[in-house]
């Protein structure tokens, strides 16, 4: 087999345009990922409007009115039904609350839409709350579950807790 000139010029230019598109490929693909990777949907605030309402909820929880918070962030997080932090808080209103079955219901909604709420290297690290609210939780639903084994809503309520029980293990789902 006799290979030319004028065959080697088109067998390395064909390569060297491969090359090229595969590479300038994998690069703008690699900036698109970083670009999404870089802003979660759970972190992103679509209305400028609600970063206050998300401030004042915060306040509202530390000092003990955890109910007008729930109130607050109810429509919040209906609204915007793709951001975890109001579910987040709506789980930490419902534990101050002792409404152990609802909070553990935000919290796993707040889990699905960003896992970094149970990542100790994340700044939004709740672990902890999030942990004794799981075990209250189970307490209550077994005590309702040795009376009614029917009860559905506490048949739910370990299931959400069986998931998050999972995410604080560091499992995927």
């Amino acid at each position: 087999m006799n290979i030319d000139r004028f065959d080697m010029a088109v067998t390395v230019t064909i390569l060297f345009l491969v090359a090229s598109i595969v590479y300038y490929g994998y690069a703008e693909n690699s900036v698109a990922h970083e670009k999404t990777s870089s802003t979660r949907v759970g972190s992103i605030s679509p209305d400028p409007d609600i970063s206050p309402k998300i401030s004042q909820a915060k306040a509202m929880i530390e000092v003990g009115q955890s109910k007008e918070a729930v109130e607050l962030l109810k429509p919040v997080a209906s609204q915007y039904p793709v951001l975890a932090e109001p579910h987040a808080l709506l789980g930490q209103a419902y534990s101050r609350d002792l409404d152990y079955n609802s909070s553990i219901k935000e919290y796993r909604l707040a889990l699905q839409i960003d896992p970094d709420y149970v990542d100790k290297k994340s700044d939004k690290y709740i672990g902890k709350r999030i942990t004794a609210s799981v075990k209250e939780c189970k307490a209550q639903s077994y005590f309702v579950l040795g009376k009614n084994p029917n009860d559905v809503y506490a048949c739910s309520a370990l299931n959400d807790v069986s998931y998050i029980e999972r995410m604080l293990a560091g499992g995927c789902n």
